[in-house]
């Protein structure tokens, strides 16, 4: 028993490491905007059926991405609403979250297919009919407008319109609560590790 417990803790406290490091990651990224990222995390992480831990990781993946048009704020704002949606449609397509996640960032980078594959449809044609488009291009075609534009365009997209397919909550299925559950023991160990650490 004595062995296992160790075994338990040694591997809860390097989780606990990992998270430290998320936590120092994310506060460089968002710098003032970092506590709303955070609580964001803090607050609804299992809800969407993952652990702080690949909550973090996926906040540091869509951040590094948003990054490159939005500043400390917005970008925070745009990652908790996509962590979000990602839960939402992994849960109503069946998919996991990383796999949502590989392909949401893969669209916004360029390869609409995978948007597709999710059910989520914004080609050009649809992309030029956004509210977001009409703001941002302010009158130009699509081809003019920079790479970083079209990536925010196509972000904002996204998030429409899966909100218009899929809506604004999870869909409890057995797959899903299970993932739940996997999420909160996940987080018991990495607060175990915590206390470990610290000891």
């Amino acid at each position: 028993v004595v062995k296992k417990i160790a075994t338990f803790s040694n591997k809860a406290s390097i989780l606990a490491s990992e998270m430290e490091t998320y936590g120092l990651r994310i506060r460089q990224m968002y710098e003032d905007a970092s506590d709303g990222v955070v609580a964001f995390v803090e607050s609804n992480s299992v809800a969407l059926g993952m652990s702080k831990k690949d909550a973090y990781k996926a906040t540091i993946s869509y951040g590094n991405l948003f990054s490159s048009f939005a500043n400390g704020a917005e970008n925070a704002k745009l990652t908790n609403a996509m962590l979000a949606q990602t839960a939402i449609i992994a849960s109503n397509t069946g998919r996991t979250f990383d796999e949502t996640l590989t392909k949401i960032q893969s669209g916004i980078l360029g390869n609409i297919s995978a948007i597709d594959d999710l059910g989520i449809y914004v080609n050009q044609a649809t992309l030029t009919t956004t509210k977001a488009f009409k703001t941002i291009s302010n009158g130009r075609p699509w081809a003019q407008l920079t790479g970083n534009e079209q990536k925010q365009i196509l972000t904002l997209a996204i998030l429409e319109q899966s909100q218009k397919k899929y809506g604004n909550s999870v869909l409890e299925t057995s797959y899903f609560i299970r993932s739940q559950f996997n999420a909160a023991w996940e987080d018991f160990k990495s607060t175990w590790g915590g206390a470990v650490n610290e000891i």
